[in-house]
């Protein structure tokens, strides 16, 4: 069965009940994990490269048999629970408002922020829509922006992360979109990144064009 470059992120739970299967292609798509159901499957080849899959085990190898057995004790495990926490690192030159926008989001109330120094770790947690008993709990990373923490950030950028990129659309920050962008590609394959554009009470007028030009740009 070959599925290779088709741009899948999600595959059905019923592949797990083609037995007959001996051959799995699904390399360039963008798949995050497997359906446990496939270690029902006795392969002989199941071609997984080129796929995020955020959530194997980065320790697993890609190799068939190990993949099927990882699948196969999913089956078996009956312990395992959902697990509602993301990494958030947020990058970006500064004073451009990481720092601001973070204090926001943990309802830190208090107006005075001074620049970050080296990294600062954050937290806190958001109700789930679907069930507002269970919370998401988001620990955010402030990265400073000054130039001389920038190399050593590259240390600390790590996969599994969801990324805001923060720029300021009025001032030279915008130009080094393009920077964070290259140095998360050069550490990481397919990371979720957010734009994030601050000091939007700067626009006192309704410039629907400036908007779309910048929009436009970051593209």
């Amino acid at each position: 069965l070959n599925l290779a470059h088709n741009r899948l992120d999600l595959l059905p739970e019923s592949l797990g009940q083609m037995l007959a299967l001996e051959s799995v292609d699904l390399q360039f798509n963008q798949l995050n994990e497997l359906p446990k159901q496939m270690g029902h499957l006795s392969l002989k080849v199941l071609s997984v490269e080129h796929n995020p899959l955020r959530k194997f085990p980065s320790s697993l190898s890609l190799q068939t048999e190990k993949i099927l057995q990882y699948l196969k004790s999913l089956i078996n495990d009956t312990s395992l629970v959902p697990s509602y926490r993301i990494k958030l690192m947020v990058v970006g030159d500064e004073n451009v408002g990481k720092t601001s926008l973070i204090k926001h989001f943990c309802q830190d109330k208090k107006k005075d922020t001074i620049a970050t120094d080296g990294i600062e770790i954050h937290s806190w947690s958001e109700a789930l829509p679907s069930d507002p008993q269970k919370a998401v709990v988001f620990n955010t990373w402030d990265f400073a922006g000054q130039n001389i923490y920038q190399i050593t950030h590259q240390f600390f950028l790590t996969g599994r992360s969801m990324f805001l990129i923060v720029f300021n659309p009025f001032d030279q920050s915008f130009s080094k979109i393009e920077y964070w962008l290259k140095s998360l590609e050069a550490k990481l394959e397919h990371v979720p990144v957010v734009f994030v554009a601050t000091h939007a009470d700067k626009l006192t007028y309704n410039n629907s064009g400036f908007v779309n030009s910048m929009t436009e740009r970051v593209r």
